[in-house]
């Protein structure tokens, strides 16, 4: 795995390049998980800020199982919202990261609905995405996570191979994944 990071002004990008070295299959999930200050001053809170989508989205996500660690594809919530932006509240997260599996965008701007000063995230080579931040609302911080995969289903068997999203490459392949996140100010 090589990732690589270039900063210009406002605009960091991100890649990353997976390479199988081995004579066998490779099976493998790839992620990011960058974390952001809430753009806020000190008397907002979470419910002041949306996540605006590129395009128009069902905003379903699955529900985490927080005492087996796993989400089920047969528990779903639909998430209050006009189509493109999403509606931030604490109990939100009280389930854990709020995951959709796939998305008809690839780029999502996270925002302060008074200032809109905030972040976008393009994530043009990921199929899912996924929000969190601890229960309870006290973190200071949102977390942006552009997934190929995700943290195992109660429907998975115990075989890497079966696991739901599991990436591949054969022998001697490599495969490349591009982020970029800009300021919004």
């Amino acid at each position: 795995l090589y990732l690589s990071y270039h900063l210009d002004r406002a605009k960091l990008t991100m890649d990353y390049r997976v390479i199988n070295k081995d004579i066998d299959t490779m099976y493998y999930h790839i992620g990011a998980h960058p974390g952001f200050i809430l753009p806020i001053s000190a008397d907002e809170k979470l419910s002041d800020c949306v996540l605006v989508f590129e395009k128009k989205e069902d905003f379903i996500s699955y529900e985490y199982d927080l005492e087996h660690l796993e989400f089920n594809e047969t528990k779903k919530i639909t998430h209050k919202s006009n189509g493109y932006t999403l509606p931030l509240t604490v109990s939100m997260f009280d389930q854990d990261a709020v995951f959709f599996e796939h998305t008809n965008s690839h780029k999502v701007s996270f925002l302060n609905i008074k200032t809109k000063k905030g972040v976008t995230l393009a994530y043009p080579d990921f199929k899912s995405i996924a929000f969190w931040t601890p229960a309870g609302g006290n973190a200071p911080f949102l977390c942006l996570e552009p997934w190929n995969g995700s943290a195992i289903f109660h429907q998975d068997d115990d075989v890497l191979s079966h696991k739901r999203g599991i990436l591949s490459l054969e022998a001697g392949e490599n495969h490349n994944y591009h982020l970029e996140i800009t300021l919004n100010e």
